[in-house]
């Protein structure tokens, strides 16, 4: 919605006949017939611009007591004064606006000079004091300027602009050159707020810089026409659901607002259906996902070192036994086994980790065994053995150290599929329950939305992708740091 504001300027303070208490009368008289905001300067009894705020506090004052008129004290005027000076109207309490002059220009046989240097002390001044900048337009190229300093110094929203016609040199007064102020205006400050569609059907008010700034009130629905209508800052506005994708129009007229691709800048990732930061919910999804194939690797190594080494070492028939239970239990589907698993143990991070610890050890064990056998027949055990080391000692002090580079890469590799199962069993809904979050409880929740927000399924899957690459890049560098042959190529 466009906010127009009426405001007075009192130019005729330099009649030695104007004082304080006749300038009060005159500002409550156009506040009684719709001005908001009053435009003064800083003179003294000559009428002449000064940095002396003593004339401008009574006047400010005698205002107070007559009405609750904006008050905005000029930073400017064709003077000799210099920035420091003219920027002395910023720091007083009383003052709630200054304004602020972007540019130089002629008016009438004056110079108003206004470099951008000083243009630019006088922003940070007001700014830094809480005022209000009231910029300034004598002609078109000024809004370009304040949109630049807009980009560096971040206005208060909305941004205020007086635009100045009829002076000697500048714009006309006239209608056309009125449209083309505000055809300006529009084309670097889009007016007004976007409307942002959830797929919850709520309406999402979003500023022209992409920040969320709230969420529109319902006012009724009127599902014969596949629309419900919302309060948009006063005007109603009708969204309408009943074809793809939806859209946003004017209750009154009909006509559809255009669309706009921005980026979110409340929420980078942007939100799921029900308004949860997919980022934060992406940066908790990935800690929980990483502790539990963390916790499971090291269930998995515990138990595939002492079951791999144990069988390894002591050989024969023991060796025979214990491998046929992990012939077993690997003719069992992985995936149904934990599955199973977590039926009979129910849903948690606990389960999953003692569903997925109590599988995947296979692997390390049949790796462990390999390696002990392959180990336990040379010279250093035999060593071992003939100065009475035990088997125990044997097992642990010289096999299991001199396996740990093979022990290193298979762990490496079984923590993405760890992962990946996790996320498995959080995308078929039986790993964490709400409102844990994990990559797989992500996509599972993201699956609904697949065809409205596939984004919401694509950045936690990536994400898995990612993760498991990393370890797999691990892995492969663990094997070719540690086996010498791979050295020797």
């Amino acid at each position: 919605m466009k906010k127009i504001m009426i405001s007075v300027a009192p130019v005729a303070a330099t009649d030695i006949l104007i004082n304080p208490r006749a300038i009060a009368r005159d500002v409550y008289e156009c506040y009684k017939n719709g001005a908001s905001m009053v435009h003064l300067h800083c003179r003294d009894l000559n009428g002449n611009l000064t940095p002396d705020l003593s004339l401008l506090e009574e006047t400010v004052a005698y205002i107070r007591e007559m009405c609750d008129i904006v008050v905005e004290i000029s930073t400017g005027g064709v003077s000799n004064l210099t920035i420091e000076e003219r920027v002395q109207p910023c720091y007083p309490s009383w003052v709630e606006a200054n304004s602020l002059n972007v540019g130089s220009v002629n008016l009438g046989t004056s110079v108003y000079q206004n470099p951008i240097k000083d243009v630019e002390y006088c922003v940070k001044t007001i700014m830094d004091n809480k005022k209000i900048p009231e910029t300034e337009v004598f002609e078109l190229g000024m809004i370009n300027t304040v949109r630049e300093l807009n980009d560096k110094f971040h206005f208060v929203k909305p941004i205020l602009f007086a635009l100045v016609f009829g002076h000697g040199g500048e714009m006309p007064a006239t209608v056309p050159a009125l449209r083309h102020m505000i055809q300006a205006l529009e084309e670097n400050f889009p007016n007004g707020d976007y409307l942002y569609i959830t797929t919850a059907l709520k309406v999402i008010s979003v500023t022209p810089d992409g920040k969320l700034s709230g969420q529109l009130r319902k006012v009724r629905d009127e599902s014969d026409k596949s629309m419900t209508i919302f309060d948009a800052d006063g005007t109603e506005v009708a969204l309408y659901y009943g074809g793809s994708p939806y859209v946003i129009a004017d209750e009154a007229t009909g006509s559809i607002y255009p669309s706009k691709t921005m980026l979110n800048k409340s929420y980078i990732l942007g939100t799921d259906a029900l308004g949860r930061d997919v980022l934060t919910r992406l940066m908790y999804g990935t800690r929980i996902s990483m502790l539990v194939a963390l916790m499971a690797a090291f269930v998995n190594l515990i138990i595939g070192i002492l079951y791999g080494g144990i069988s390894g070492y002591l050989g024969g028939t023991v060796d025979m036994i214990m491998m046929r239970i992990v012939d077993i239990i690997s003719t069992i589907p992985l995936t149904l086994y934990v599955i199973l698993i977590m039926q009979v143990l129910g849903a948690g991070i606990q389960s999953i980790i003692v569903a997925l610890g109590s599988v995947y050890w296979v692997d390390m064990a049949r790796v462990v065994r390999g390696q002990i056998l392959s180990l336990k027949q040379q010279e250093f055990v035999l060593a071992a053995k003939t100065i009475g080391s035990s088997a125990t000692t044997i097992l642990f002090d010289h096999l299991i150290p001199n396996a740990l580079g093979s022990i290193l890469v298979t762990i490496t590799m079984l923590i993405p599929s760890a992962i990946f199962m996790e996320a498995f069993l959080g995308y078929l809904g039986i790993g964490l329950q709400p409102p844990l979050a994990s990559l797989g409880t992500m996509c599972n929740d993201a699956s609904a939305n697949l065809r409205t927000s596939p984004h919401e399924l694509l950045i936690p899957a990536l994400m898995i992708c990612v993760i498991m690459f990393a370890f797999n890049f691990v892995g492969d560098g663990l094997r070719d740091a540690i086996d010498p042959k791979s050295n020797e190529r």
